[in-house]
């Protein structure tokens, strides 16, 4: 966790005094009042004080539309018992006049935080400032919080609630984790918590890299033909008749014909061995016949060679 620093709000127990102050930076101050006599008991031995909170801005029109923090008692005190968020004491601000301004939430209790004694959270329906609430309270004010709210607002503060403590010695109040909504916020964090760092969302993860694609293989092609593979052999048979077949025995090929006689070679010899000798229209048959099977192989291949790339 990181290292926090805290700036202290320092209050004199029974100065209680709204005069605006000497400051002009917009702050939450601290008004502790004795408690009346019915509050003093087990829960908040004397001396028992009721230390209200208030939010001020000099400016008077600082936007605030949701405030949360924490508070811790220093330098003498104890806070009263609390209930456990999001139960609320009855001291919440939701009692200014007519719910205003805090309409939707306004809790106070104990803090989750270690160290801490008071969780602050108050919501509104809509954003406001101090002008805006003492239109509000100019409207009309009926209950018995109208006459400290009144003078708060005579002093440029807006009411977040209060909570019971006991308070001996020179107390103090420290102010973690301010949060909310609004333009007033930042000014908040810049005037208690400076060093205090505030929670970021983590980064959204970056997409998972997409796998790569396999690697294109130039396809197997087929082997070219042996030089002596079998093509046709032709054999005579009778008048003006020949009989063209593979050559099987042999492997026949490279047929030539010189002179109206047909000649081969064979894989097992480069010499050349006539053919019965067939006429010469029937020797042209067979070399147009070698031809067009070497050509059909040949197509084939680069048909092959096409479709790979």
């Amino acid at each position: 966790m990181a290292r926090r620093l805290w700036l202290e709000c320092l209050v004199e127990v029974g100065a209680v005094s709204l005069a605006a102050g000497s400051v002009q930076a917009a702050q939450i101050v601290f008004d502790p009042v004795a408690a009346p006599a019915e509050q003093v008991g087990a829960s908040c031995p004397a001396p028992c004080f009721n230390v209200r909170m208030f939010f001020e801005d000099p400016t008077r029109n600082l936007e605030i539309h949701a405030l949360q923090f924490d508070v811790a008692i220093t330098g003498g005190g104890t806070a009263a018992h609390l209930p456990v968020p999001p139960a609320s004491s009855a001291q919440a601000a939701n009692g200014n006049f007519g719910a205003a301004p805090w309409s939707l939430s306004a809790t106070v209790g104990r803090s989750p935080d270690a160290g801490f004694d008071a969780l602050v959270v108050n919501a509104a329906a809509e954003p406001f400032s101090v002008d805006s609430v003492q239109t509000l309270f100019d409207a009309g004010c009926s209950g018995p919080n109208c006459s400290f709210i009144g003078a708060g607002l005579a002093s440029n503060r807006i009411y977040l609630g209060r909570f019971n403590a006991t308070l001996t010695g020179d107390p103090s109040f420290r102010i973690s984790g301010i949060t909310g909504l609004g333009a007033a916020i930042s000014e908040l964090r810049a005037f208690h918590t400076p060093d205090e760092v505030v929670p970021q969302p983590p980064p959204p993860a970056s997409p998972p890299p997409l796998p790569s694609p396999p690697p294109i293989s130039e396809p197997l092609l087929p082997p070219d033909p042996p030089p002596a593979g079998p093509i046709l052999i032709g054999i005579p048979c009778g008048d003006g008749c020949l009989a063209v077949r593979p050559c099987e025995s042999e492997g026949c090929s490279d047929l030539v014909n010189g002179n109206g006689a047909v000649f081969y070679t064979t894989a097992r010899g480069p010499q050349l061995r006539e053919l019965a000798a067939p006429e010469p229209a029937t020797a042209l048959l067979l070399l147009l016949g070698s031809s067009l099977i070497l050509s059909q192989r040949a197509l084939r291949r680069a048909e092959i060679r096409q479709k790979s790339r």
